[in-house]
């Protein structure tokens, strides 16, 4: 089973940096031919994407991945899940894109409701795409998801080298490959016209049960930037954005190391005390987490100091570095997410990352009018920290074996050495 996990997690790893680390993947370009107060605008857009991304996909992925292989009819059910997603979204976008006008950014309301009808697009995709996870077919998932990142970079790289053209131009660009692949998504899934399986019922309660928790992960991962561009301008929220670009590297691990691992832990925990696989897999992540963090630290003084591209934004090497601390300890709250999620625990992880989630709003609106950028980044390892700590010790209770043992106390040395990285890094 771990073989097959990793040979999976190499796939999905790959395929999420090609997907969801679009601007990571970009990033070059970005710096040699967009001004700082542009890769800014970007900053603010990509946070709207994802909250709106995250919000109308409804908690559905993870439904898709807990219920889809006890169902009979799949195309029923399929058809059903993304006939409610489709029209509670359509809803939403009108509601979001009214609201747009009121809520004052320093970007244009137009680049704002672009932002929504992206995150819109990208959420109806989700459908498919968890299917492929809940099938365990990491290759065709990756395929169909690379296809669709190559449209979008070919795009922009377009638009940016030959057009000149500005973020409002990329968006476009970008909505419109997505809007394509939303009509190849109509015909492989058409629409239903009923709502008569009982699991559907069951995965959309699910699911929106989980969503508070899709939200709460989205303000963690986002939220201060929407706050910053409040208080800085957007010069300085470019150098925050790149650092914390950089960082979110160890997040695409994570999520592709998870999208792996979920379907398989579903059908299997059931016999854990027999195998001991699942916390065997959950020691090796812990490792492999701590590892990646060690590459990003390396990586971005090369990136910072030897790279001509990355010199006018040095000051986003220790960003980078704080900010890498914090995805640690989310990398890790994931995986511990997938084992309360099998036991049907949506609530309390939900519960868990909403408060989270308004502690760090609290922390962000308090310090950054003080402390500046590196408040965001040190309020998001405390945030990260509070979760996972609260979560394992959940879990704790549901997977408690000598592997998870050993797992814990490798969480803690790995701690230690992050702790005194971060005080060289502070200092």
């Amino acid at each position: 089973m771990l073989s097959k996990i990793q040979e999976a997690s190499v796939i999905y790893t790959l395929g999420t940096l090609l997907t969801k680390g679009l601007r990571l993947l970009l990033l070059p370009v970005y710096l040699i031919y967009l001004s700082q107060e542009e890769i800014g605008i970007l900053a603010i857009s990509e946070a709207v994407i994802a909250l709106i991304t995250m919000s109308l996909s409804m908690g559905l992925p993870a439904a898709i991945q807990r219920f889809k292989f006890i169902q009979i009819d799949e195309t029923s059910y399929f058809s059903q899940i993304l006939t409610f997603k489709i029209g509670i979204g359509i809803v939403s976008f009108f509601i979001l894109s009214v609201l747009a006008f009121w809520i004052k950014f320093q970007v244009d309301t137009a680049i704002i409701i672009l932002s929504i009808f992206i995150g819109f697009l990208q959420s109806n995709l989700s459908i498919l795409e968890n299917k492929f996870i809940a099938d365990e077919q990491p290759l065709k998932h990756r395929t169909y998801t690379f296809l669709r990142f190559l449209a979008i970079a070919l795009g922009i790289i377009f638009v940016v080298l030959v057009l000149k053209g500005s973020v409002l131009e990329m968006l476009y660009i970008q909505a419109g490959i997505l809007f394509i692949y939303n009509v190849h998504l109509f015909k492989i899934i058409p629409l239903s016209k009923k709502f008569s399986s009982f699991h559907i019922k069951e995965s959309i309660i699910f699911g929106l049960q989980a969503l508070p928790f899709g939200i709460s992960l989205w303000g963690l991962n986002l939220s201060d930037r929407l706050i910053l561009q409040s208080y800085v301008t957007l010069d300085v929220l470019s150098v925050y954005s790149v650092g914390y670009q950089l960082a979110s590297g160890l997040s695409i691990v994570s999520m592709g190391i998870r999208d792996a691992w979920r379907p398989r832990l579903f059908k299997t925990y059931h016999n854990e005390n027999e195998h001991f696989s699942n916390s065997l897999m959950f020691l090796k992540y812990t490792w492999l987490i701590f590892g990646f963090c060690q590459l990003i630290f390396f990586g971005t003084y090369l990136l910072f100091f030897e790279l001509k591209w990355f010199i006018q934004y040095s000051e986003s090497s220790r960003i980078t570095n704080i900010v890498t601390i914090g995805l640690y300890y989310q990398a890790l709250t994931i995986a511990l997410i997938s084992i309360l999620l099998y036991f049907k625990r949506a609530k309390v992880v939900s519960f868990v990352a909403v408060l989270a989630f308004c502690l760090n709003i609290t922390l962000n609106i308090y310090f950054i009018p003080i402390y500046g950028i590196e408040a965001a980044a040190l309020i998001t390892i405390t945030t990260y920290l509070i979760q996972f700590i609260v979560l394992s010790s959940l879990t704790f209770k549901l997977m408690n074996n000598r592997y998870i043992k050993i797992g814990y106390l490798s969480i803690m040395a790995q701690s230690v050495v992050l702790l005194i990285e971060l005080f060289y890094t502070l200092n």
